[in-house]
Parts: C-alpha cells; sequence; structure tokens
C-alpha cells in the first residue's frame, strides 16, 4: 500500500510541476513591463511556482521594487537538443559607476529549475537593450546584450569598452561567447573582479582547457577562448583588496598559456571556418 501511495503521489507532483511551467510558459512573447498590477501578480505567482524558496513580491515593499524585476521569459529550442524555459530578470537600480545585474533562471519542460546564472555587465557598462538571435555558434538562440557608458571614462583599461556582449547556454549556465565594441572582437577584464563581464569562469587544470578547445560544440570553444583571451593580471605588491583577481587564478592563466599542446590548438582555431572562434583565437595569439 505504501508503495502504491507514493506512486501515485510522484505522478500527481509531476504533473503539478508540468502544469507551473506551462503557467510560466505562458508568457513568452509577452512585454513583461507592460503588465497591470494584476497581471504582474499572476505572473509573480507563476514564477514563484517553479523556483523553490522563492516568495511573492509586495508591491508596498520598497525592497521588491529594488530588487531583479522580470523583463523576459522565454521558450528556447534547437536541433538535437532538449527544450528550455528561461526567465530573464534585470536589477533595476544602477549606481554610477557601476554596472546591470542580470538574472537567468533556466528549467526543463517539466519545470525543474537546472540553473540560475547571474552576472553583471562590467564596471560602467550599462545595458541598453537585449534580443534573442540565432546564431551558428549554439543549438540555442544567443542572448545578445548592446551595452553603453555612463559619465566618465570607461573601465577596461586594456582597450576599448564592449557595445555589444553575447551569451548562450552551454550546458545549462549561461555563459559569455563574445565581447564586442564597433563589431570588432575585444578582451574581456578579469583582473579587477567588478570590471568583468558575464558570469565567473575558473577551468579546474590543463585537462578542462585542453577539452574544451577540442569541443566540437562552438559555444565551449568561445567560452574557453574568453578566458583565455581575456586580461589576468596579478594584485599590485602589497595589495590585499578582494577586488583583485586570485594571484594562484593569474598563475594558472600563465600555466596556461605557457602549454604546447594549448598554443598548438590555438594555432589550429585560428585557421577555423566558424568565424568567432577563428577571432577569437587569433585575438590571444596576436597578444
Amino acid at each position: 500500500m505504501l508503495t502504491v501511495e507514493c506512486v501515485v503521489w510522484s505522478r500527481s507532483s509531476d504533473a503539478r510541476a508540468r502544469g507551473d511551467a506551462e503557467r510560466l510558459g505562458s508568457y513568452v512573447g509577452i512585454d513583461l513591463e507592460s503588465l497591470d498590477s494584476i497581471g504582474s501578480k499572476k505572473l509573480d505567482q507563476a514564477i514563484c511556482a517553479v523556483i523553490p524558496g522563492r516568495r511573492l513580491r509586495d508591491p508596498q515593499r520598497l525592497l521588491d521594487l529594488l530588487d531583479y524585476q522580470p523583463r523576459a521569459v522565454w521558450r528556447l529550442e534547437g536541433q538535437a537538443v532538449p527544450a528550455r524555459l528561461v526567465l530573464f530578470e534585470v536589477d533595476p537600480t544602477v549606481d554610477h559607476p557601476g554596472s546591470t545585474r542580470i538574472r537567468l533562471h533556466t528549467f526543463d519542460e517539466r519545470g525543474t529549475l537546472l540553473s540560475m546564472t547571474a552576472f553583471t555587465t562590467g564596471h560602467r557598462t550599462y545595458m541598453r537593450g537585449f534580443e534573442l538571435k540565432r546564431i551558428p555558434v549554439s543549438s540555442y538562440p544567443v542572448l545578445e546584450i548592446s551595452t553603453g557608458l555612463g559619465p566618465g571614462p570607461g573601465a577596461n583599461l586594456g582597450g576599448p569598452n564592449p557595445s555589444r556582449q553575447v551569451y548562450a547556454l552551454v550546458d545549462d549556465q549561461w555563459r559569455l561567447l563574445r565581447l564586442e565594441a564597433d563589431g570588432q572582437v575585444i578582451a574581456a577584464s578579469y583582473y579587477v573582479k567588478h570590471f568583468r563581464a558575464g558570469s565567473d569562469l575558473r577551468p579546474r587544470d590543463l585537462p578542462e582547457v585542453e577539452n574544451a578547445l577540442q569541443s566540437s560544440d562552438p559555444g565551449v570553444v568561445l567560452t574557453m577562448l574568453t578566458w583565455l583571451g581575456g586580461f589576468h593580471q596579478a594584485p599590485p605588491p602589497g595589495e590585499d583588496s578582494r577586488q583583485y583577481e586570485d594571484a594562484k587564478d593569474v598563475a594558472f592563466h600563465r600555466e596556461a598559456m605557457q602549454s604546447p599542446k594549448i598554443r598548438e590548438r590555438l594555432q589550429e582555431l585560428a585557421e577555423s571556418e566558424t568565424l568567432w572562434v577563428r577571432e577569437g583565437a587569433k585575438l590571444i595569439l596576436e597578444r
């Protein structure tokens, strides 16, 4: 009898989860900022049903108004990959100098939360717009974020500041594939933590770097090329501030760049038929 009861409960729970996912999916293609108070409350209820521990927002509570706000719900589909449901949120509070904070929740078709990815657009760099695009570097549509600077100098001391950032769903995590300034690929900044655009990426060891560069998935390759091609620099002598990249991460990046096997693979990727891969590899080799 106990076994039967557990099976019945499991089916009921699964059906309820699918229903919650379908309710959130009903907002795909809807301008969430145009919802009235009743519509916003229903959306909030749909979100809370699929994110464990999420509580309903109180429109009278200031902290809730200043927290991440839902901007879009997407259903991502592609060839030979499972469909994914994504909630895209943006923090409306922006101080200058600062950046735009972004958060993405990714679910499977059953409504199971697979990941939460949070990142910023980089210091003094602010989101001006966002769009999903089909680009042949990912099985799923990629997220393109257009950015601009606030008043004062930019933050990228190693070169121009990004005006376009491209992210893709790689192994159910949102990863930065490419930064551009005026249509040209540029290096990401890692040496000061709050300069960084995109989620943190720290390869565990050289085999992980090597395997990523050998991957048949352009998204995996571009993710690693972005990390390899970024500006990594040890903290100034005597500086113990946590704002700088950890010295051991800088040392590991140097080790990776000095690896003959990795250098050889970068030479091969510089001849790739995929434009972004080719440009990413050349950016590293030319520096």
